[in-house]
Order: C-alpha cells, then sequence, then structure tokens
C-alpha cells in the first residue's frame, strides 16, 4: 500500500490500530515556532548549542521541519509542533518564535503572527520562502481542512506591508490526487523538488519541476541515481545546489564502513551505495529514515541539472533511529529525529555540517647549517592570525578546530628574518568523511653558484686577463695608443679591442654587480645562522676559462709584481705566459672587480676573517701544449667559438 503520511511509518506506534489519515486531521494540529541562531566564530562551536535543542525549542510532543527563512525573519529558526492532546483541537494553526537572548530560558513561545496561515489550511512541510522577481513567495504542502485526504502543493505571497501570508493558490501544474510534500527551491527560483508517490510503485519517490514562462513543468522522477526502491522524502536544495533528502534503509546498514578517498589519505567513513545496498532489503519493518546528500554537478552547456550518487551522512548527524527534514544553513545541518535521548517523540537537532579537517605539515631543511626553529602563523581570509604554533626540537605541527575558510600558512625561520613561505589553503565542506591537509615547508640550501654563462657575451679581449668593463676597455685602448702595447713580440698575444667589445661593458658591469649581490646575500644568510658564528667558514671559489689557442714562447705577463694575501695570488712580472696561467689571471682579476664592490658592505668586512678565496683553472679549459701550431691568424669563424671560451664562474660554500 501506498504512503500517503508526510512522517510515514514514524508515529505507528503512537496510531496503532487507528488510520493515520482520518486521526491527524482529527487530533494533531501544526504549530510553526521560531528560535534565533547564532553566528559562528573561527573556532567551531563546542557547546550545547548543537545536537538536541532540549531547553530550547523541544518539547515532550513532536518537533518537526525546522528551517530559517532569511526572506523574512534572517536568523530566526522556525518548526512545525504536533501536539497530541485532545484538548487542543481547536488550536489553529499559527507560527511562534523565540528570542536570542532567551535561547536558554524556559518562556520561548511568543507568538509570531506574521507567518499565519488561514484558518482553511494545515502545514504538512516547512513553507519555502523566495525572492523572485520582485516579489516575496510562499511555497508549502498542505491541505484543506475540507479535503483531508488530498495533500498537493501551494503558493503564497508574503505581504511586507501587511507583514503577512497573502493570496494562498494551489499550483494547478503540478496538481494530483497523491501524496506531494516538501517542496524545495533552488536559490534561483526555477527548479522545485519535491516527494510523492505519484506514478510509483516504490513508495515515495523525488520529482522535480522547472518553472518556464512563469509556469511549473508537468513533474519528472528524479531516476534512479537518487530514487530506491524504498521512501525517499524531505528534499532540501542548499544554495550550492546539493540535494539534501531522507531515505529509508535498514537499521543493520546504518553504520556500515566504506573506505573513501581524501585528498590526501585514505579515511574510513560511513557511506551506503543506494542503488547497491537499499534495494536488497525489502522488509519495511526494519527500515528508518536517514540522511543524504547528492552533491550538484553543474552542466553549464545543457543548463540541466545533474547529481552525484547519494552518500550517507555519517553519525551523529544520522543515528539508527529516524532522522527527517534536513535543513541546511552555512555550516549548520538542522534536521528531526526521534533518537534515544530526546525530550520526547520528534527533536529538532542541530549538528556542524562539516566533517571537522586538520592541517599538518613539517617544517625540512635541505642544509644542515639552517636551523627549523620557528613560528608557523594561521592566517585567515580577513587577515587575522587565528593559530600560532611554535617549531622547535620536532619539526612537525597540528592544527585544529578551524572553520571552513581560505587560509595563508605563513612559516617564519628565527635566524632568517627575512624568510617567509607562504602556503594558501582553502577548506571545502566535506559533509562525509574526515579531511587530512599536508602543508610541508621546504628550507631551500642556498644555491651555490653563480651563473655567468646567462651574460652569453665575451668577458675577454682575446689573450687579455681583466674583465671588459668600461674603465678596463678603456686603459687597455691606452696602452695600445701609447704603443705600450702589441709592438713587442711579448705582448702581441694581446688583441687590440678598438670598438668591438663596447657593446658589452655594460652587461658585463651588470653580471658583476649581480655576483655580488649574490655573495652579500649568502654572506647574510651565514651571518644570521644561529648557534657559534665562529664554527663557520665561507669559501668562494672564482674559475678562469680560455679559448683552445695556445701562445708564442715569447709571451710575457707585461704588468707590474702582484701579492695578493687576501685572494691568495701572487705572479711576478715577465713571467711566461700559457692557458692556464691566462685562466687564473682572469679568475683573479674578476675576484678583484667583485670585492672591490664587496667592500661597500658591512657585513663583508665583518666576516672576513671567516672568508676563504680559491682561484682556480676552469676543469673546460683546453690547453695546448705545443704553442706554435695554435699563432695563425684568427679566422671570423673560429673567433665565434672562441669567445664563448673567455669566461670565468663562482661558486661559494658555507660550512662548518
Amino acid at each position: 500500500m501506498q504512503n500517503i503520511n508526510i512522517f510515514d511509518n514514524v508515529l505507528n506506534s503512537k496510531l496503532q490500530n487507528l488510520s493515520f489519515k482520518i486521526l491527524f486531521v482529527c487530533i494533531f494540529s501544526a504549530i510553526l515556532f521560531s528560535c534565533s541562531s547564532n553566528q559562528q566564530n573561527n573556532k567551531i562551536k563546542k557547546n550545547n548549542e548543537m545536537g538536541n535543542l532540549i531547553g530550547t525549542i523541544n518539547t515532550q510532543n513532536d518537533e518537526y521541519y525546522p528551517f530559517i527563512s532569511e526572506a523574512i525573519d534572517k536568523q530566526e529558526l522556525n518548526f512545525i509542533r504536533v501536539e497530541n492532546s485532545p484538548s487542543k483541537i481547536k488550536n489553529k494553526s499559527r507560527i511562534q518564535t523565540c528570542l536570542a537572548t532567551k535561547v536558554y530560558d524556559s518562556e520561548l513561545n511568543t507568538y509570531l503572527s506574521n507567518l499565519d496561515l488561514s484558518k482553511d489550511f494545515l502545514f504538512y512541510s516547512t513553507p519555502v520562502v523566495l525572492n523572485y522577481n520582485y516579489k516575496k513567495e510562499v511555497y508549502f504542502s498542505g491541505n484543506k481542512k475540507s479535503k483531508p485526504n488530498i495533500r498537493n502543493i501551494y503558493k503564497a505571497e508574503y505581504d511586507d506591508n501587511q507583514n503577512k501570508i497573502i493570496n494562498i493558490s494551489l499550483i494547478k501544474e503540478l496538481e494530483s490526487s497523491a501524496f506531494d510534500n516538501s517542496p524545495t527551491i533552488s536559490k534561483d527560483g526555477n527548479l522545485m523538488i519535491f516527494a510523492s508517490d505519484r506514478d510509483t510503485n516504490n513508495g515515495i519517490d523525488l520529482f522535480y519541476s522547472l518553472r518556464i514562462n512563469n509556469k511549473w513543468t508537468k513533474p519528472i522522477n528524479l531516476g534512479r541515481n537518487i530514487n530506491s526502491k524504498n521512501d525517499e522524502n524531505f528534499p532540501f536544495l542548499d544554495i550550492e545546489g546539493n540535494l539534501y533528502f531522507s531515505s529509508k534503509v535498514a537499521t543493520s546498514e546504518n553504520t556500515e564502513n566504506t573506505e573513501n578517498e581524501s585528498n590526501s589519505e585514505k579515511v574510513s567513513v560511513q557511506i551506503i551505495d543506494k542503488a547497491e545496498k537499499i534495494d536488497k532489503d525489502t522488509k519495511k519493518d526494519n527500515l528508518n529514515y536517514d540522511i543524504f546528500i547528492a552533491e550538484f554537478i553543474p552542466n553549464v552547456e545543457k543548463n540541466n541539472f545533474n547529481w552525484g550518487k547519494p552518500k550517507r551522512i555519517p553519525n551523529p548527524i544520522n543515528s539508527d533511529s529516524d532522522d527527517i527534514c534536513p535543513f541546511v544553513l552555512g555550516e549548520d545541518i538542522y534536521l528531526s529525529s526521534n533518537r534515544n535521548g530526546g525530550n520526547g517523540g520528534f527533536d529538532i537537532y542541530r549538528f556542524p555540517l562539516c566533517k571537522p579537517f586538520i592541517i599538518t605539515g613539517k617544517v625540512i631543511s635541505e642544509s644542515p647549517m639552517i636551523s627549523v626553529k620557528g613560528t608557523i602563523r594561521v592566517i585567515n581570509s580577513e587577515g587575522k592570525i587565528v593559530e600560532r604554533k611554535r617549531i622547535n626540537n620536532s619539526n612537525e605541527f597540528v592544527i585544529e578546530d578551524l572553520i571552513r575558510d581560505n587560509y595563508k600558512i605563513v612559516y617564519s625561520n628565527d635566524c632568517l628574518n627575512d624568510m617567509e613561505l607562504v602556503q594558501n589553503i582553502n577548506i571545502p565542506c566535506s559533509q562525509i568523511e574526515f579531511t587530512k591537509f599536508v602543508a610541508d615547508f621546504i628550507i631551500s640550501k642556498p644555491e651555490d653558484y653563480f651563473d655567468f654563462a646567462k651574460y652569453d657575451v665575451p668577458f675577454f679581449v682575446s689573450g687579455y686577463y681583466k674583465p671588459n668593463t668600461v674603465e678596463n676597455l678603456k686603459e687597455l685602448k691606452l696602452l695600445f695608443t701609447y704603443n705600450l702595447l702589441g709592438i713587442s713580440d711579448t705582448t702581441q698575444y694581446i688583441e687590440n679591442p678598438y670598438q668591438n667589445y663596447d657593446n658589452y661593458s655594460k652587461k658585463i658591469e651588470t653580471a658583476i654587480n649581480k655576483a655580488t649581490e649574490y655573495l652579500i646575500q649568502q654572506i647574510s644568510y651565514a651571518n644570521a645562522l644561529c648557534g657559534e658564528k665562529t664554527q663557520i667558514n665561507i669559501k668562494i671559489q672564482i674559475d678562469g676559462f680560455t679559448d683552445e689557442r695556445g701562445f708564442s714562447g715569447n709571451a710575457k705577463y707585461y704588468g707590474a709584481d702582484i701579492i695578493d694575501e687576501e685572494l691568495r695570488f701572487s705572479l711576478m712580472s715577465g713571467t711566461q705566459m700559457n692557458n692556464e696561467l691566462l685562466a687564473l689571471m682572469r679568475a683573479y682579476f674578476t675576484a678583484k672587480e667583485i670585492t672591490a664592490n664587496l667592500e661597500k658592505y658591512d657585513v663583508y668586512n665583518s666576516n672576513k676573517d671567516r672568508i676563504t678565496w680559491n682561484l682556480n683553472v676552469g676543469k673546460e679549459s683546453n690547453f695546448n701544449k705545443n704553442n706554435d701550431k695554435n699563432t695563425s691568424k684568427n679566422t671570423n669563424k673560429n673567433e665565434d667559438k672562441y669567445i664563448k671560451n673567455r669566461k670565468v664562474s663562482l661558486k661559494i660554500s658555507i660550512d662548518k
């Protein structure tokens, strides 16, 4: 037999052998109440506003259909109360409220006339109040007292001026002689879902209708993805289009565990695959209503409505008893349940909808020189710090008890004051599963190599050892102008630069300045390290390179003697030239350019005693011991290849 009672078998223990359809009209009067809800703060609430609202709105009678009508009274929590005392047969349907300041008081039932219905109607579901086309529409399922056996979906208007519901009318397009219950409307006002036993052999199913040209289309069954062989009832659409409803499942299935994959690890959650599990049980006597969610899947191209496979919401939102009439606002779910421990019959419950989540992470240092000690700050979308964690001996951290929001997780190091590592985390609401987010911070090992190669220009004139800066080129040209170079065969190995290298000098000076900045950054890092600074050594290595051409036997170094203790380099005038010596000289004179810049910084001067300079011959240099074979004139073709080898490289290492 098809069910026409919105509460189905949930009141059978009270009704026993009487006909419910008749008794409901004769004995029960529906009373709508309201009670203010409070807003959340940054932490999940952990007080007695969650769970059973005993002492606020629940009584020994039955309370159903919690809802908040933001279009009318903002944060007022409304509900239907069914009173089963014969002495109250003559009570009309009315709506009452309780003030937020008296949410825990016993005197809660203050009369609220603004949602009072006509004496000819009875509420049988939440009245949905919707702003549509500059009007406040009201939808509900009910019946006229004159026709108690026929329940339909009605439409009305809420008049702000009169402060009440007016113009109640039957929606003709949806009219039937069946049981129609619990309409819910999408936020744009164009989709309605309701429960009905029309055109079905499966008891009560969910149907939908679309508003087109301000008329509702013929209802269509939502199909096997949503509906089962048992009853689906009490649908509710949240503002994101997710569909909540109650479906009958066997008691033994209520706590079945299924593995489900979260975004970071496997967790055990309670899920019922309706299509496979619910249909297996055909014994109605052992079925209870549980609340399911089917997540909305937008399909913009086809402009239609799709939902994923329904999933049972885990305990404690569901229980071993009947859990019906879900209503979602923000991150809370309200429902009615006759579970054990209530105040009598069906009570209104409130729970956090989103399952708990935690943020875990590690701070990892790639260098043994860098301590991980520091602070983790959690900053919410309003820019407020809502959590701090110290990183000390353990490099791990755990953050709990945050509400859903977009967070910035910031790590700052105790030693490296200018270091801030940031991760952004968007916390979704997961109704089904516990979620773990991993936010690891890696302190990268400082780059130990400055890449001169990216400045793809000749750093040196052929045969010369000073970098092609503006001043060095100017000096070299003067030496040729006054015949101090190039006349004697001892210096003919040096090329007259003319104007050939002028276009490169600015880029080379930029490279030297950038190398200086890089070294200052690394020295500052070493200087900021926690611990005994006397234990830390800084090594700077510069390698010089040459092309493959050799020198004649007469080639000599023509300049003044060099004895440089800081750079650990010495050279006497008149020394026989070869490629190895030229490579070392290029390393030395590049180091001189860099140290001239470094000496402008206090951090360099204060750390000189911990800095060691190493000048080396680059491994890529190709030294030809037979110098006479490579004294022929350069060709343009070979010169392009040769100039690429006129370069230096720079490395730095910091250790104990």
